[in-house]
């Protein structure tokens, strides 16, 4: 596994239940995405629906087993990863209001996922996690200010970078 930088430096079992909380918080930013894709929904996408849940389902399993799939949690990273492509092509467009936000739903379960495998000795890595090149969350939380969620989401990341 490769060395972290600070907040992710210092993962703890505490932490890893806020970024799931940040990634449930989320969520409904990607469904909006989805929603707005109307009838034409790709499969990558819902499979990357599919993916979220999975990656939640498996972070409460591991806080409660200690138990851990890798392989199959990397599967449902790479899942949401082809899901996110499509939120990508789609920042352009007319469902853009929907797309961008989606992107920030996908970078905090694709996080939770590799800090989930961090803990669990495991090698977990999709386009949104944490590391060099990787996401700028203060830029993808400013994309998303218009959401709803937002509020919520920016309390849980302030307790996220609290705890580290």
């Amino acid at each position: 596994m490769a060395n972290a930088a600070p907040p992710f430096s210092n993962l703890t079992r505490d932490k890893l239940d806020i970024l799931l909380r940040l990634s449930e918080a989320a969520l409904p930013l990607w469904t909006r995405f989805q929603n707005a894709l109307g009838d034409e929904v790709p499969d990558h996408v819902n499979e990357a629906t599919q993916a979220f849940a999975a990656i939640h389902d498996a972070t409460k399993a591991w806080l409660e087993t200690g138990e851990l799939d890798a392989e199959e949690l990397q599967a449902h990273v790479d899942a949401v990863g082809e899901g996110a492509t499509e939120a990508g092509e789609n920042s352009q467009t007319e469902i853009a209001d929907q797309a961008v936000p989606a992107a920030l739903a996908a970078v905090l379960v694709e996080t939770l996922a590799w800090a989930l495998g961090s803990l669990a000795d495991a090698d977990i890595v999709g386009e949104g996690t944490p590391g060099p090149g990787g996401p700028d969350m203060d830029g993808m939380l400013e994309a998303a200010n218009s959401e709803p969620e937002i509020g919520a989401i920016r309390d849980l990341w302030r307790q996220f970078l609290a705890a580290s």
